[in-house]
């Protein structure tokens, strides 16, 4: 959290590291939850790191902001997330190839093949 709030200052918007406790202090209240990346890996989903991990981090990195821990977590993301990622361009290209055999078939149907 704190190389987060580092990161905001360093890329122009002003958080002051209180913001960190006061952010805990207000998931104790919430109860057991889980976040979205967690719910998406038990779901057996693709994780969102890029919009919620790589931008921040990248953005960080711009402005020469020290983000050793937010490294590491992007890229175990990343790399537990390799199968998932593999898995879902596989469907897609499955679903792309069986359009076109559709498309195939359609073109030969009305040509009466």
């Amino acid at each position: 959290m704190h190389e987060v709030i580092e990161a905001a200052n360093k890329c122009g918007h002003a958080l002051e590291t209180a913001a960190a406790v006061e952010q805990m202090k207000r998931t104790e209240t919430m109860g057991a939850y889980k976040s979205s990346t967690l719910l998406d890996w038990e779901a057996n989903k693709p994780l969102e790191i890029e919009a919620i991990w790589g931008e921040p981090l990248r953005r960080a990195a711009a402005a020469v902001a020290k983000t050793p821990r937010l490294e590491i977590v992007y890229a175990l993301l990343k790399h537990v997330d390799l199968p998932r990622q593999r898995t879902a361009r596989g469907r897609v290209t499955n679903e792309l190839g069986a359009c076109a055999n559709l498309t195939a078939l359609n073109g030969q149907v009305s040509e009466g093949g």
